[in-house]
C-alpha cells in the first residue's frame, strides 16, 4: 500500500494531472493511461475525480484487458469524497470488499507540481487483492501465505474460533 501511495502521489502532484481535471484533455489519457502503463505501475484501476466526487476518468485493466470497473468501488469512492471522508490534506488508504473481491486503493489529492495550487480533485490507484497478490507476498516474504476472504461463509464452521474473535464491524 505504501508503494501504491508513492506512485499515486507522484501522479497527484503533477501539472498534467492537475490540468486534466479542468480540461479533460484526451491527450493526457492517450499519453499516460494506456493499459501497458497501468501494468508497469502494477495497478488495476486508475480513477480521477473532481472535488464533488464526479468521476472524470476511470479505467480498470486485468490481464492486459480493459474490464468494467467495480460499481461498488466507484459508488464508494464518490460517496466518500462527497461526505468528506477523504481529506484534501493527505492520502486516503483503504481496502474494501467489492463484487470482484477485495480491492485496495489509495486516493491522493491533486495539486500542481510545486504543490502550491489548491487541490482540485483526486487521483485513485487501486488493485485487486487476489491470488496473484498472495503469490507475490509469498515470494517476497519466503512464507507460505493463504488468503481466505472474510465473506467466505462456507468456511465459517472450520474457522469458528477466528470468527468469534472478529468484531462484527
Amino acid at each position: 500500500m505504501q508503494a501504491l501511495s508513492v506512485k499515486a502521489g507522484d501522479w497527484a502532484q503533477w501539472d498534467d494531472t492537475y490540468a486534466f481535471i479542468f480540461d479533460k484533455n484526451e491527450e493526457y489519457v492517450q499519453s499516460n493511461l494506456q493499459n501497458e502503463s497501468l501494468e508497469i505501475l502494477r495497478i488495476n484501476t486508475v480513477t480521477i475525480l473532481d472535488l464533488q466526487g464526479k468521476i472524470l476518468f476511470d479505467k480498470t485493466v486485468r490481464g492486459g484487458q480493459i474490464v468494467p470497473s467495480s460499481p461498488m468501488f466507484l459508488s464508494h469512492i464518490s460517496e466518500d469524497i462527497i461526505e468528506e471522508y477523504i481529506a484534501t490534506e493527505k492520502p486516503h488508504v483503504e481496502m474494501i470488499r467489492t463484487e470482484s473481491g477485495a480491492f485496495m486503493y489509495v486516493a491522493r489529492p491533486v495539486t500542481s507540481s510545486d504543490g502550491l495550487s489548491p487541490v482540485n480533485g483526486f487521483i485513485v490507484f487501486g488493485y485487486f487483492f487476489d491470488e496473484d497478490t498472495v503469490a507475490e507476498l509469498s515470494r517476497v516474504t519466503h512464507l507460505e501465505i493463504t488468503y481466505i476472504p472474510y465473506a467466505n461463509e462456507s468456511l465459517r464452521e472450520e474457522f469458528s474460533y477466528i470468527w468469534a474473535a472478529l468484531s462484527s464491524e
